[in-house]
């Protein structure tokens, strides 16, 4: 209820989120201010294409009966910054094409280089997230299936809607009609002259890239980023804590957030000091002796292990009961009683027991004990509940639920007992996290290295890409304490969306260093890839840290943890895209001249 809550407060940065997101596209895809060569009712387009391409996405899981949770209210900031990441891509491939050739034939120079890029990281994108979606943590599971969709959904809205937009915008430049204004057309004697290059790839051509690729800044940016990746890696190893406060589902506002910070600061505890939990014993033969003997163990066993807190006892309606029914002033049942004299055994057991419930002393029992709604004389489902001690982080909490589990474990009764607290779902979580997204990325990674082996084809390539991804993962990971976030289900999403994501700003620059003439020095394509594929990757960096940027302002702690891991992502993601992967393709690129007429050999 409270996350349903702050997604519905957070609302309306969604559409601060949009609006900002169009005026941006709006002077960027285009020239700024220009009625002639502005694209804002492309920009607007393509901000439709993206939200009916997650409504579409949306309603298709709903469809295949993949539970909808509010967490799945952060996809439109994410799938906004990163959908006109698609955008920037296919409009700097289109203005790049040859004007002289027909508009069909710069839409297919279009779809065969900035196509192929968009294909490639979607591509990661959707498989990074299906593999994601293989995890046990079931919130991560079906975040995945729809985020996965979503990109998808709005891939191939880019490359049919998207581009017929953009040749439709070329005809319209070219009949001189007005943009937002089409039935208006523009004078000739007013024409506007089309700068063929905008400020920004003037300062990547003309300033940025020789810069870059000068030996001494080389040698800086090497060092610089291993040391980095150093660093981080050894926070990431030393660091990093698995908690899950549950104030994260809370608002600011909350009077849960309220009841966590004051249990905390006067408990010791968001549990208000102590958790419990409970023994349970099924439907068995509650009269017998050998399961009452039994029922005694587990609890004694239970009571005695070490995060369980001894000195409080056990809520025990069994023990209780025993005593009563042999207390003369009590129950008076010590006649049935078995021959030791320790258990109420036989056909009085259960007249006994109801007789004992239906004392106001013990009425609080009442909730403990289950009896058949068929048979009144059978109990189906009993418990007796235990205090932990204070539990004050993730490693003693995972003791704890281990320790509680093994309890039941050599029990004679059947079905079997055991032992069971609310928090569990939480330690449980805090147990399986690390395998989990180790796991999770494992398999994503792989799946990635795949597909881009495929559109790459060259093993360098492939090899650069490994490294590259490495010292972003390390990175990211090492930057949790730093802000500082627990890895949990939530920055475990983050992470799986991660490994797609900054693909974007890689895969891009390494499939136009791959299509550039071989015959070209690994510097000379190095300052060209950054020319031409640099502003429209920096522009993809932008708005995706725009899009995400008004989370920034929630009253949520999730919607704020997803914001952090972004703004991680887009500085690692995109400093190692722009600065760090230039700079080794300068060094070691794949140089492998063009094989037109026949094979030729491999140059290294």
């Amino acid at each position: 209820d409270e996350l349903a809550a702050s997604a519905n407060e957070d609302f309306f940065l969604m559409t601060i989120a949009f609006t900002i997101m169009i005026g941006f596209a709006a002077n960027t895809l285009g020239k700024p201010c220009s009625s002639l060569y502005g694209r804002t009712l492309v920009a607007n387009v393509d901000v439709a294409i993206i939200m009916t391409g997650g409504l579409a996405a949306f309603g298709f899981q709903m469809y295949l009966g993949v539970p909808f949770q509010q967490l799945n209210l952060v996809l439109p900031f994410l799938l906004i910054g990163v959908g006109i990441d698609s955008a920037y891509v296919l409009t700097a491939g289109f203005d790049r094409s040859d004007p002289s050739k027909s508009l069909p034939d710069r839409l297919y120079d279009t779809g065969a280089g900035s196509g192929m890029s968009i294909t490639v990281t979607t591509l990661t994108n959707a498989v990074a997230l299906l593999f994601g979606s293989t995890t046990k943590l079931q919130a991560v599971e079906w975040f995945c299936y729809y985020a996965a969709t979503s990109f998808i959904f709005v891939y191939f809205g880019h490359i049919t809607a998207f581009a017929a937009v953009l040749t439709l915008d070329a005809e319209r430049r070219n009949s001189l009609r007005a943009d937002c204004c089409v039935c208006r057309k523009i004078p000739e004697s007013k024409n506007e002259s089309l700068n063929k290059e905008s400020p920004l790839q003037k300062f990547f051509s003309d300033t940025y890239a020789p810069f870059l690729m000068r030996p001494l800044v080389k040698s800086v940016v090497i060092g610089v980023f291993v040391g980095a990746a150093s660093i981080f890696g050894y926070l990431a190893a030393t660091e990093i804590t698995t908690e899950f406060d549950l104030s994260l589902l809370t608002t600011d506002t909350s009077y849960l957030r309220f009841y966590y910070e004051k249990a905390e600061e006067l408990f010791g505890s968001a549990d208000a000091g102590r958790v419990p939990t409970s023994l349970f014993v099924g439907q068995v033969n509650y009269s017998e002796y050998e399961t009452q003997a039994e029922i005694r163990r587990l609890v004694d066993v239970l009571l005695s292990q070490p995060t369980v807190d001894e000195s409080l006892g056990a809520e025990d309606w069994h023990l209780d009961f025993t005593a009563w029914a042999n207390d003369t002033n009590g129950g008076n049942y010590s006649q049935f009683f078995s021959e030791d004299g320790k258990y109420l055994v036989g056909a009085t057991f259960i007249p006994a027991l109801q007789e004992f419930l239906a004392e106001f002393v013990f009425q609080r029992f009442q909730d403990d004990i289950v009896f058949s709604t068929t048979d009144p004389d059978v109990i189906i489902m009993s418990r007796i509940s235990v205090q932990h001690v204070l539990l004050p982080n993730a490693e003693i909490s995972v003791d704890a639920l281990l320790e509680t589990q093994s309890v039941t474990e050599d029990s004679t009764l059947e079905p079997s007992p055991f032992v069971v607290s609310f928090a569990y779902q939480f330690y449980d979580q805090f147990r399986i996290i690390v395998p989990e997204v180790v796991t999770s990325l494992s398999f994503a990674l792989v799946a990635v290295l795949v597909i881009c082996t495929v559109f790459l084809v060259h093993p360098l390539s492939v090899l650069i890409l490994i490294i590259v991804l490495a010292m972003i993962l390390t990175n990211l990971l090492g930057s949790l304490p730093i802000w500082p976030l627990d890895l949990n289900s939530v920055t475990s999403i983050n992470l799986v969306m991660a490994l797609g994501l900054v693909i974007d700003y890689s895969a891009h620059i390494l499939h136009h260093f791959g299509s550039l003439d071989h015959n070209l020095s690994r510097n000379e394509r190095a300052l060209k890839t950054l020319s031409e594929m640099g502003p429209p990757v920096f522009m993809g960096v932008c708005t995706t840290f725009l899009g995400v940027c008004p989370l920034a302002f929630s009253s949520s702690e999730i919607f704020i943890a997803f914001f952090k891991m972004f703004l991680s992502i887009v500085i690692v993601g995109g400093t190692h895209g722009l600065i760090f992967l230039p700079v080794l393709l300068s060094l070691v690129g794949p140089s492998v001249p063009r094989d037109v007429e026949g094979s030729k050999k491999l140059v290294v």
